[in-house]
């Protein structure tokens, strides 16, 4: 596992949208490659990845609606249609006719359904870490997510269970730093996921990347996934976690700008 030894963290840019403010960033000069994180998460999921792509390739990150700097109310609609189309206003206002998309975890489904709803502007799709075409196994183990969600967003019954929420999902792994709303944005999204929708026809090459330690997306899933979609570089590494991304920042990225230049 290799990353490399000081991260690129730039500060976040606020690009104004008619449904409101989203927060952003973007490094380097050549071809565009727009990542969208997982849940949860924001732009600095990607800044260990940064340093490795950003001589060679133009890298925006964006924080998606109810993450960090960009509010639920831009796109309140947990769905990956609804998501891949607030990517796609954000790459029509920064001028982006062609670009390259890549999706870890969760964001995996939303760039899956942008390279097949305008496969005339994506160059190549990334999946790293990705959920996949069936169920995995994090995902099994979160039953009753639309109720739970429901009751979460409740203020009646909303502060009550919150405090359980915490301690689920510090028992988990996840940061302490990540809001409870964001926890509940997170839930929403994994109970909006149509896995049978996930494999959408894609006429862009494909890079899928993951890890056969990863404790929430079982390595099947992607090599199923990588077996099914377009012709592209497959990186299976035996250590990484979920986050590899991080983990195998070195590899990944090397692997990443030789494919899209």
């Amino acid at each position: 596992m290799s990353h490399p030894e000081h991260p690129s963290d730039p500060p976040t840019r606020i690009l104004d949208l008619p449904a409101g403010p989203v927060g952003y960033t973007s490094v380097g000069d050549g071809p565009p490659l727009i990542a969208v994180h997982g849940g949860p998460g924001n732009v600095r999921d990607w800044r260990w990845l940064g340093p490795v792509v950003e001589p060679s390739l133009r890298f925006i990150r964006l924080d998606m609606p109810g993450f960090a700097a960009t509010p639920l109310s831009v796109c309140p609609d947990p769905t990956a249609p609804a998501r891949a189309a607030f990517v796609l206003e954000v790459a029509d206002a920064l001028g982006l006719e062609q670009f390259a998309v890549m999706g870890h975890s969760l964001g995996g489904s939303i760039a899956l359904e942008i390279a097949a709803r305008t496969p005339e502007r994506v160059t190549g799709l990334a999946l790293v870490g990705s959920v996949g075409r069936r169920v995995h196994r994090a995902r099994k183990k979160a039953r009753g997510l639309p109720f739970l969600v429901g009751r979460l967003r409740s203020p009646v019954t909303g502060p009550l269970l919150r405090p359980v929420l915490r301690r689920s999902w510090t028992a988990i792994g996840f940061p302490r730093g990540t809001s409870d709303d964001e926890k509940v944005v997170t839930m929403a999204l994994l109970a909006a996921q149509d896995f049978a929708a996930n494999a959408p026809l894609v006429r862009a090459p494909t890079f899928v990347a993951w890890t056969r330690d990863d404790p929430l997306i079982e390595p099947e899933i992607p090599e199923e996934a990588g077996a099914a979609l377009p012709d592209g570089p497959r990186l299976a590494f035996d250590e990484g976690g979920h986050n590899l991304q991080k983990t195998q920042a070195d590899a990944v990225g090397a692997a990443l700008v030789d494919w899209l230049t």
